[in-house]
């Protein structure tokens, strides 16, 4: 496959991120769940503090003491996440290109740095996938694979970056292009995965606490 659909898929992908970002958050807002989850929450001030105790984050925080394991997954793998999307240099220069940008070498580091960031990136999202699958079936954990397309979403989790590791080592096209079609499809439907919800749900909590003055 060539550069040129790859670019235009990427764009594409883009396009339909926008486009259902916008759905999902009218969606959203014209809920009756959002009025009433929303309702009674605090402001910025107290979502800091469910986040961090006395100024400390993570280890004191009050998600970490109730479920330490899968939070300490979670902040590790949305860490390396962000981490390697937009510093690694390849994907800075394939942005800059969809978007029709002029090239910024970003930060240079050691393909080892990169290794062991990508490497912890698989491990956490697969012990996450595995933690939700248990969970399901001893049915103590809520919220994990509600619907065929929770399956797919975790399964794109874990192919990104695992196709990405095999195309930097082995220089393969064929992998490089899956790796990229795999990312812009995942990026064309986060509207529609619990990372954009809880991301919404966030975002409106610290409205109604900046509205009442908190």
């Amino acid at each position: 496959m060539e550069i040129l659909p790859i670019v235009s898929i990427m764009r594409l992908s883009l396009l339909t991120f926008i486009a259902l970002s916008i759905l999902r958050i009218g969606k959203f807002l014209s809920t009756s769940k959002y009025s009433k989850g929303v309702r009674g929450l605090g402001g910025p001030k107290q979502i800091i503090s469910e986040l961090t105790i006395r100024g400390i984050p993570f280890i004191h925080s009050r998600f970490f003491r109730v479920m330490p394991a899968a939070y300490t997954l979670l902040v590790m793998y949305h860490a390396t996440f962000i981490a390697i999307l937009f510093f690694y240099p390849a994907h800075v220069s394939f942005i800059c290109r969809a978007l029709g940008l002029s090239y910024t070498s970003p930060l240079q580091l050691s393909p080892v740095i990169w290794d062991i960031l990508t490497i912890a990136n698989m491990v956490c999202i697969v012990a996450i996938t595995l933690r939700g699958i248990i969970g399901k079936i001893r049915k103590t954990v809520v919220g994990y694979f509600k619907t065929p397309f929770d399956f797919l979403n975790y399964a794109i989790l874990i192919l990104i970056p695992l196709t990405g590791y095999i195309a930097a080592h082995n220089a393969s096209e064929i992998f490089l292009n899956i790796h990229i079609v795999l990312s812009c499809i995942y990026i064309a439907f986060l509207p529609y995965t619990p990372v954009f919800h809880a991301i919404l749900g966030f975002i409106a909590r610290g409205i109604k606490g900046w509205r009442l003055g908190w």
